[in-house]
C-alpha cells in the first residue's frame, strides 16, 4: 500500500509535489540535543536546512527509505552537509499541531529551507521524552504563563525556549558538534501551526530571544498584542469563529473579536492575512494528502493556497529574520486577489519599513 502510494505521489501525479521557491537545495536530519544546565533530560528535533547536494550513497539510500515510509513528505536529502556559503545561518523554531508529530507542515519547512534558514521541528513539544507533561525544572522560581488555561500551551513554550537553551551550548566536541556555532541565534524566529500556532504567540511573549513569530490558523491570546513582528494567516472558518469572540481589556464590555485583530493589525510590523476559499488543514501537509487524492479544479485551488502560504511565510522571515526587507512585507495588498489584510483601527496607520540587522525593531518609516 505505502509503495503504492509513493508511485502515485511522486511518478503518476507529479504535479501534487509543490516546488520550493528558494535558491537551495535542502537536507534534514533527526538528532536529540541534552538541554541545558546539567539536568539529564533531551530534546528530539528534526532539523530541516540548506545543502550544497546530495549527501553520501548510504544517506541516498536512508533518504529514500524515508520516502518510502512518508510518501507525503517534502523532498530533502537525508544527512547532506550544511551549506558552507556562511558560517551562521537564522534559526525558525517550528510547533507542531498536538499532538505534536514531526511529518507536520514538511513542505512549508524545506521551502524556507531552500531561502537560506535552518528549521527545528519539535517532535512532541507538548510532552517530554519520559512520556510526561513538560514543566518547568526547579531552578525555576516562577511560570510565566501560571494563568494560561491550556497546560499544552505552558509545555510548548517551556520546549522552545529550552530548545535555544541547548542549541546555545552546543560545542564542537561534543555531541552534534557538527552544528555548534551555525545557528545565528540572534535571529530566531518561531513559526507553528494551529495550537502551535498559539504556542509561538505565547513564547514571544516571555522568551525575548525570538524576534518573530508566524502563525498558521492558530488562536491568540483574548486581550493581548504580539509586540514583535508578527505573521497571522488565518482560514475562513477560523476568520469567522473570532469575529464572534468578545474581547475588550478596557471597558470590559462584550465586543466582536474583530476588534482585538484590528489593534493588533493597528502595530506597524503585524500582518493579518485572511485567505479566501481555505480550510483549516489547507495550513498543514494535510493539504498534500488532500490534493494527492483529488482531481481538476479542486486540485488546482489546493496548489495555489499551498503557494500563497509557502511566499507570504518566505517574504515575512525574510524580512525579519534575513538582510533585506520583502515587497510583500511593505504594502497592504496582495498580487493574489484570494489574500485580504485585516486593516488596523484608524486609516492613518504609518507603516513602517521591516528591520534589517535583526533586533526586531523598525529601521525607518513610510507614510
Amino acid at each position: 500500500m505505502i509503495i503504492a502510494q509513493v508511485l502515485n505521489y511522486n511518478i503518476v501525479q507529479p504535479s501534487a509535489i509543490v516546488q520550493r521557491t528558494g535558491p537551495h537545495d535542502v537536507g534534514t536530519l533527526r538528532t536529540r540535543l541534552r538541554m541545558a544546565g546539567g539536568t539529564g533530560r533531551s530534546l528530539t528535533v528534526r532539523l530541516w536546512y540548506p545543502t550544497e547536494g546530495p549527501p553520501a550513497t548510504a544517506n541516498r539510500l536512508m533518504t529514500l527509505y524515508t520516502r518510502l515510509r512518508h510518501p507525503t513528505w517534502a523532498p530533502a536529502h537525508h544527512r547532506a552537509q550544511l551549506h558552507s556559503a556562511q558560517s551562521q545561518f537564522p534559526l525558525i523554531t517550528y510547533v507542531p499541531d498536538a499532538p505534536g508529530d514531526q511529518q507536520d507542515n514538511t513542505h512549508t519547512l524545506a521551502n524556507l529551507a531552500s531561502h537560506g534558514f535552518i528549521l527545528a521541528s519539535i517532535q512532541n513539544p507538548y510532552v517530554s521524552d519520559d512520556g510526561w507533561p513538560r514543566r518547568l525544572p526547579p531552578r525555576e522560581e516562577a511560570d510565566p504563563l501560571a494563568g494560561s488555561t491550556d497546560p499544552r500551551i505552558r509545555a510548548g513554550v517551556i520546549a522552545a525556549s529550552e530548545l535555544l537553551d541547548a542549541l546555545s551550548e552546543l560545542k564542537p566536541d561534543g555531541p552534534v558538534g557538527e552544528w555548534a556555532e551555525r545557528f545565528d541565534l540572534k535571529r530566531a524566529g518561531i513559526l507553528g501551526y494551529a495550537l502551535g500556532g498559539t504556542v509561538a504567540v505565547a513564547t514571544s511573549a516571555v522568551d525575548g530571544r525570538y524576534i518573530a513569530a508566524a502563525n498558521l490558523d492558530g488562536a491568540s491570546a483574548a486581550g493581548s498584542l504580539v509586540k514583535v513582528p508578527y505573521l497571522l494567516m488565518r482560514s475562513d472558518r477560523t476568520a469567522q469563529r473570532a469575529d464572534q469572540r468578545p474581547v475588550s481589556d478596557e471597558t470590559k464590555a462584550p465586543l466582536p473579536a474583530a476588534n482585538g485583530t484590528r489593534r493588533q493589525a493597528s502595530l506597524p510590523t503585524s500582518h493579518i492575512i485572511e485567505v479566501a476559499g481555505t480550510r483549516h488543514e489547507h495550513f498543514s501537509d494535510r493539504l498534500m494528502t488532500y490534493v494527492r487524492s483529488t482531481h481538476g479544479a479542486q486540485r488546482s485551488v489546493g496548489l495555489r493556497v499551498r503557494a500563497i502560504i509557502d511566499t507570504y511565510t518566505a517574504a515575512f522571515f525574510q524580512t525579519y529574520l534575513g538582510a533585506t526587507p520583502h515587497p510583500l512585507m511593505c504594502v497592504r495588498h496582495s498580487p493574489y486577489p484570494e489574500v485580504r489584510f485585516v486593516e488596523g483601527n484608524g486609516s492613518d496607520i504609518a507603516f513602517r519599513m521591516a528591520p534589517t540587522d535583526g533586533t526586531g525593531k523598525p529601521r525607518s518609516e513610510a507614510h
